[in-house]
């Protein structure tokens, strides 16, 4: 079992990219300062001789280890809740990054691709030491962990893997409207009621929750301070380079094959109404 130093007994914990922590205020900032004192360790990771750095942090001591693979324009954030409720566990370390050229992590952009992308995370868990790993991921991040299964399982222990297919990924008319708009929206509040949807049921949304005292669209639609929903993580230019990432997404029903031969066990979940 890896056991990396405590925050006080290291050197290496940055600053700088902790600060978002303090920004949160009421239920959403007890969750964030959950997780900020569970932080074992962040770095910047360096992947290329090109000053590209993935930019990664480690929660909890346990056993098990679990690495949170982001969807596109999403960032490491996005997984926190998820981390608070594995933290009341004891059994899990974690770890949750920003894809290159994105978010926190540093390198000018470029094409990207989800081979690319999972090479990234095979240099991530040598650096880390941990062997194999649990996946828990998104979007482009399942994407990017199915590619990482067809052609090197062995550092997979198991996956749950969101919002994922096989084949060629061509993004629907809604999804590339849904991106329009929320590239025009003329306030963040806009940004999330259009997003909102994709990662909350419309039950959850649409009814009265009585430990918010709101319907979950008013609480995720608050200012950035009292929402769960993280900032887009980059820049118009970095959206279409994850999409073309998506977009580049070859593992067909025979590569899904091939994943099921390995008997590692692999959870794929598609929404009830996806429209990606």
């Amino acid at each position: 079992m890896t056991v990396f130093p405590s925050e006080s007994e290291t050197d290496t914990t940055l600053e700088i990219p902790l600060q978002r922590f303090n920004i949160k205020v009421g239920r959403e900032n007890e969750i964030a300062n959950k997780v900020r004192q569970a932080l074992v360790k962040n770095e910047y990771f360096s992947l290329d001789e090109n000053g590209t750095e993935l930019y990664y942090e480690i929660y909890g001591r346990g056993e098990h280890k679990i690495l949170f693979i982001n969807a596109s324009g999403r960032s490491l954030d996005d997984y926190r809740h998820l981390i608070s409720r594995f933290l009341d566990l004891n059994q899990f370390q974690m770890c949750t990054y920003d894809h290159r050229t994105t978010g926190m992590s540093k390198g000018k952009l470029q094409r990207l691709s989800t081979a690319l992308l999972a090479q990234d995370i095979e240099k991530l868990i040598a650096h880390l030491q941990w062997g194999q790993v649990n996946i828990i991921a998104h979007s482009m991040g399942s994407f990017t962990a199915l590619e990482l299964l067809l052609h090197n399982p062995n550092y997979i222990q198991s996956g749950f893997l969101m919002g994922c297919s096989s084949g060629y990924w061509r993004p629907s008319f809604t999804t590339i409207g849904r991106t329009i708009l929320q590239a025009f929206a003329c306030s963040s509040k806009q940004q999330k009621e259009i997003e909102a949807p994709v990662s909350y049921s419309k039950q959850f949304l649409s009814e009265y929750q009585e430990d918010l005292q709101m319907t979950g669209l008013e609480y995720v639609c608050q200012d950035q301070e009292y929402s769960p929903i993280c900032e887009e993580n980059g820049s118009f230019l970095v959206s279409i380079s994850e999409y073309r990432a998506c977009m580049s997404h070859f593992v067909d029903e025979k590569g899904l094959e091939e994943v099921k031969q390995t008997n590692i066990p692999i959870l794929i979940a598609h929404g009830t109404a996806d429209n990606v």
